[in-house]
């Protein structure tokens, strides 16, 4: 993709033609190139297939056998295109079929120049920003799965709806992400609702001597069986007694980490505990 806009070429799918000039006129004044105007879901196709526009502006209603959002799924199987849906009819239901192509934006007709303008901008950033990091990982050999983004209350707090986005984008390339310290701050529960997280960090505070503080023990419990229920992962984190252990995988906690195990490593340092640990493992079977 381009990040010059005077070098980003779009893709107009649009059945009226007056429309589709239209709104290339206002593109053009943007600074945008026109690639081409299409009215049908094979023509698009076809362009997406031949000539790699940087951006799709797609009708919903186009006329033929593909609607705009089979159109828009059938391309994003052969490309990584950002495509923006446009309509003058929205509902639910062609909302949220739109959400589950992977859309990037949503226009409703009729539109002013500044809101085309400004949806096509924030939709090659975030597209730029997903591609930076897909290349990342490429070059690191890393599986995306393998790698966790770990963030506290205090981070997320700023700028609540940007962050969503972004972490729903991370989510979709299969980076793992965590809440550290959860029950520290004060709507932990609220960001349940509202972030894709993959794994709750229990902190240590309400740990530390689990095994005589009934209120701790309680808050515990409580919050690995509402993870659970939500298909959260549970670490505990700060676990130091062999009490709190045997407490925590009695209430089916999926993760220990503390002191108990070991302290903070350096990497070659835990390459070699885990080599340990691998050995004493292997031993045990026999």
């Amino acid at each position: 993709m381009q990040t010059n806009e005077s070098k980003t070429n779009i893709l107009i799918v649009e059945n009226d033609l007056l429309t589709a000039k239209n709104t290339a006129k206002k593109l053009f004044n943007c600074g945008y190139n026109i690639l081409k105007i299409v009215s049908t879901g094979q023509a698009a196709i076809d362009c997406v297939n031949l000539e790699q526009p940087d951006l799709v502006l797609m009708e919903v209603a186009i006329k033929g056998e593909l609607d705009g959002i089979e159109t828009a799924s059938q391309i994003k199987s052969i490309s990584d295109v950002p495509i923006i849906f446009t309509t003058a009819h929205p509902n639910q239901e062609t909302l949220e079929r739109a959400v589950k192509t992977g859309c990037y934006s949503y226009l409703i007709k009729p539109y002013k120049e500044y809101e085309l303008q400004a949806t096509v901008k924030i939709t090659l950033s975030k597209h730029l920003e997903q591609s930076t990091i897909q290349q990342a990982l490429q070059s690191s050999i890393l599986e995306p799965q393998f790698l966790e983004l770990e963030l506290t209350e205090t981070i997320l707090v700023e700028g609540i709806k940007t962050n969503v986005q972004r972490l729903k984008m991370l989510k979709n390339l299969g980076i793992q992400i965590s809440l550290d310290d959860f029950g520290t701050g004060y709507c932990s529960l609220g960001y349940l609702q509202q972030f894709p997280f993959d794994t709750l960090k229990i902190d240590a505070c309400f740990i530390r001597n689990i095994n005589q503080n009934q209120v701790n023990a309680v808050i515990t419990k409580t919050v690995i069986e509402m993870a659970h229920q939500l298909g959260l992962k549970v670490i505990a984190e700060g676990v130091e007694t062999r009490a709190e252990l045997d407490f925590l995988k009695n209430v089916q906690c999926d993760t220990i980490q503390g002191f108990l195990f070991s302290r903070p490593l350096a990497a070659k340092e835990f390459r070699k505990l885990a080599m340990k640990q691998m050995h004493l493992s292997n031993c045990t079977k026999f």
